[in-house]
């Protein structure tokens, strides 16, 4: 049986991912953790822990097999107002994980979920080696932990995957929403109000539908061939 950590089991994606998991529930061993006195679904076990406390951190069983590192805050117009908030949630959590991970000398694979807003917008498909570019705090903050990643990797041998995530949407748990467009979309279409488009309908967005995304993520994790390397995740297009 192998055993699983994730970290910011309150979160949309992770929700999903203990769902996907508890349908195997032979194969997997979970141990959840997050900042709530409670997990949101009642899953357990569950344990409280404060990722800004290196202290707190060391709650974290870290003796698994993956560690699915789920801790972020998401936005792109407010990070700029909230950059302390965001550098200390999406960087600071990562690197107390990661210097925990150290301490107790894990050998865990590190998932870690990064974002497609790191490249530079162009047509056709994007490969992972694309060019970057970095238009808000949030991007800048996934691209940072992904070099954190690589560098902790490089000086101390910690595994790690990381998985560029295109547009998800849809969910298997009640009350899971989704990230942007496509929650605006199915939002006003569930209210029977019109839809409104920005432009002259040239831009694209690539989705990933949350049930693809759950299983990538988990094969990924289980896979000895995503090590240490950096994924595109995307489907259909919008």
């Amino acid at each position: 049986m192998k055993k699983i950590v994730i970290v910011g089991a309150n979160s949309y994606i992770a929700r999903n991912v203990i769902y996907t998991l508890k349908q195997h529930k032979d194969e997997y061993d979970i141990s959840l953790y997050d900042l709530t006195e409670k997990q949101v679904d009642g899953r357990s076990p569950y344990f409280s822990v404060n990722m800004m406390s290196a202290e707190s951190v060391k709650k974290i069983n870290m003796n698994c097999d993956a560690i699915f590192m789920f801790v972020g805050k998401t936005g792109s117009e407010n990070g700029f107002d909230d950059f302390n908030l965001f550098i200390d949630v999406n960087e600071k959590a990562l690197l107390n994980l990661l210097n925990e991970y150290r301490r107790q000398h894990s050998s865990a694979k590190i998932i870690f979920p990064s974002t497609r807003l790191v490249y530079k917008g162009k047509k056709g498909l994007l490969k992972e080696n694309a060019e970057k570019e970095f238009k808000t705090i949030y991007a800048m903050n996934k691209y940072s932990c992904e070099q954190y990643l690589k560098q902790y990797c490089c000086i101390y041998g910690i595994k790690y995957c990381i998985f560029r995530i295109c547009i998800p949407y849809g969910t298997m748990v009640e009350n899971a929403s989704s990230y942007g467009t496509t929650e605006f979309m199915l939002s006003k279409a569930i209210k029977g109000e019109n839809i409104t488009l920005y432009g002259d309908g040239s831009v694209r967005r690539t989705l990933t539908y949350m049930g693809d995304l759950c299983n990538i993520l988990i094969d990924g994790a289980m896979s000895d061939k995503c090590l240490n390397d950096t994924f595109n995740v995307g489907g259909g297009r919008l």
